[in-house]
């Protein structure tokens, strides 16, 4: 739980020290620090220990290390989310763009046919929606040559 939210879900009656430690580890001045050292024994501990780190150029260089690596770590997770979103929205235009180019050409093939033989049955209107691109294409070019609709039928299962 963080801490700002812990202030809430404690009882601060039923659990004085608890509450004490959220307040102290939440302080953000040296005031705030050396009131609640006054109010109880354990937060003057916790202050002197406190003060005795910050005093202590290796735990601070540790300390700041810490605190640069996880910037680092949250930037270099926020470029990886964004570069990710970038790919997943880019294939998903390309997929996007290429049904529709087939689908835009299956029905300009049943345009055509229909056009050229009249009503279509519908086992070839679903066929012609079911077609790959390359193969809508091949029928296309076949729809000129054609004299029955079945020839270009016929060709497509062989």
């Amino acid at each position: 739980m963080e801490l700002p939210q812990l202030r809430g879900a404690v009882d601060e009656k039923a659990e004085p020290l608890l509450m004490l430690w959220c307040r102290f580890l939440s302080a953000t001045t040296d005031d705030e620090l050396e009131l609640l050292a006054e109010e109880h024994p354990t937060m003057t501990q916790a202050k002197t220990a406190l003060d005795e780190l910050s005093a202590d150029p290796r735990a601070r260089q540790q300390a700041e290390f810490r605190e640069l690596s996880q910037v680092a770590y949250a930037t270099s997770m926020n470029a990886a989310r964004r570069e990710g979103r970038a790919e997943g929205k880019a294939e998903g235009r390309a997929e996007g763009k290429a049904e529709g180019r087939a689908e835009g050409k299956a029905e300009m093939l049943l345009r055509l046919l229909g056009l050229k033989f009249g009503t279509l049955p519908e086992a070839t209107v679903e066929w012609a929606r079911s077609a790959g691109e390359a193969e809508v294409d091949r029928m296309m070019e076949r729809v000129l040559t054609a004299d029955r609709l079945d020839e270009i039928v016929r060709k497509r299962e062989t």
